[in-house]
């Protein structure tokens, strides 16, 4: 009876002791998820904002505005996601499967939402910014969803949340500028607070 009492002691610590494991596995997961999207979130953020700035204010310069954003944001991104992190600790395997899955997923993402632009045409150029917010803001929930991380789920539920409550009050004229402060904004915050916050 003893030993049936030891044998089951013993399980049940190696359970804790493999829950504990899981647990630590999973902050770090998370540390290093987050520490490394908050440099990824500010760089946006700042394109965002500026590009739908020089779209109100400069609309004839928004086209170049945007192509020039995102090429320098895809490449910063490209720097910072896989560039970077490449330079420092060695990674798991499962940490570099896990990048390379998140890098396809975006590229889909970047490959589709031109494709539905196109099919939904013709397009005001506040409609297609809000668009494009909303859309890329699902690519965040979806990517909170499938991550297990609360945080991504909430800024893309609150960044459509404000655009869609946004397009009712101040489309068309303040459109680009509510998308400019929501947008840009809640990216810029948020990537300096995971950075701050993760380092």
């Amino acid at each position: 009876m003893d030993m049936m009492d030891q044998q089951s002691a013993g399980a049940l610590d190696a359970r804790d002791a493999l829950g504990e494991a899981e647990q630590a596995m999973q902050s770090v997961r998370t540390k290093v998820t987050y520490s490394g999207v908050g440099p990824i979130l500010i760089l946006w953020g700042l394109i965002y904002a500026t590009c739908f700035v020089i779209t109100h204010f400069a609309y004839e310069a928004a086209g170049w505005a945007w192509l020039i954003g995102d090429v320098c944001g895809i490449a910063g991104t490209a720097y910072l996601g896989w560039v970077r992190p490449a330079r420092g600790p060695v990674l798991s395997e499962s940490a570099k499967q896990l990048g390379r899955r998140l890098g396809l997923f975006w590229l889909a993402a970047m490959v589709y939402i031109p494709i539905w632009l196109t099919l939904l045409t013709p397009w005001r150029g506040e409609q297609m910014g809000a668009f494009i917010t909303t859309a890329i803001m699902f690519a965040y929930v979806v990517m909170g969803l499938w991550l297990r991380m609360s945080f991504f789920v909430a800024l893309g539920v609150l960044v459509t949340a404000l655009t869609f409550g946004g397009y009712f009050v101040f489309y068309p004229e303040w459109m680009n500028l509510w998308l400019a402060a929501t947008g840009g904004g809640a990216l810029l915050v948020s990537g300096a607070y995971l950075t701050w916050r993760w380092r």
